[in-house]
């Protein structure tokens, strides 16, 4: 619909052929280059076997060699060329195969945050929610996306977070939710750190809906069963939710 109403037919396929265009030059140039190799290194191997077939016909010739002896050097060469081509298949293959397990490993090898904390229940649930100085950068960024942030929200209270994008409001949440920890200052839910928390005990109390949320493959209901693991499979409480939810007419 967008493309017909802004009229962006002309402007997407021109972007469409220069881009196929710049990555068609660069893969043509990446082919030529590997097949000349191949073809220089193939035309090598080809003059090496056959000049070798030369010369051992030749010797048979010149009676240095019996015919049982040939016919056993020809096998040797045709095994022996059989033997170097998959050598070099298999050494291809693996460097092709360590550029992707580079990445693997360099994954595999990032730091994971050690879950450290016990508390099932805060020491104080009539405090709510607290950021005390909170400050939070992503990783790989210079400026932070949050700087100093006090807030408190008490037991009760509703809250509507009001910002432009970029502005620090869903990484509220994710600071919240412990998907990430601040890099100074704390967050504390009924009177504790939330790196006190057990993360499972506190997870199951907070119910999250992202912007960018996903759909997954599921029954309608399932998708709502997600959000608590524990009742994946109550259809009494998919209905109860999507009731809540005002959902359950649109389903």
């Amino acid at each position: 619909k967008e493309v017909k109403l802004f009229g962006l037919g002309p402007l997407l396929l021109d972007r469409y052929k220069a881009i196929f265009h710049k990555l068609y030059k660069a893969d043509r140039s990446l082919t030529l280059r590997r097949d000349s190799w191949g073809l220089g290194l193939g035309l090598i191997g080809t003059l090496t076997l056959y000049g070798a077939y030369a010369w051992i016909a030749f010797t048979t010739v010149m009676g240095r060699i019996t015919l049982g002896q040939m016919t056993m050097y020809f096998m040797l060469f045709r095994q022996g060329q059989s033997a170097v081509s998959a050598i070099l298949s298999s050494v291809g293959g693996m460097y092709e195969d360590n550029l992707y397990l580079s990445t693997l490993y360099e994954y595999l090898e990032t730091p994971t945050r050690v879950a450290s904390g016990t508390a099932v229940r805060g020491t104080d649930p009539s405090d709510g929610i607290r950021f005390e100085h909170v400050t939070f950068t992503y990783p790989g960024a210079e400026t932070p996306a949050l700087h100093d942030i006090n807030l408190h929200i008490r037991p009760g209270q509703s809250l509507a977070l009001v910002g432009q994008n970029g502005s620090g409001k869903t990484t509220l949440i994710k600071l919240l939710t412990r998907l990430y920890s601040p890099d100074s200052g704390r967050v504390l839910l009924d009177g504790i750190d939330l790196a006190e928390w057990d993360e499972t005990a506190l997870r199951e109390r907070i119910g999250v809906i992202f912007q960018d949320f996903a759909r997954y493959q599921l029954r309608v209901g399932e998708n709502v069963g997600a959000g608590d693991v524990h009742h994946f499979d109550d259809e009494a409480r998919w209905r109860e939710a999507s009731e809540k939810g005002m959902a359950a007419e649109f389903i």
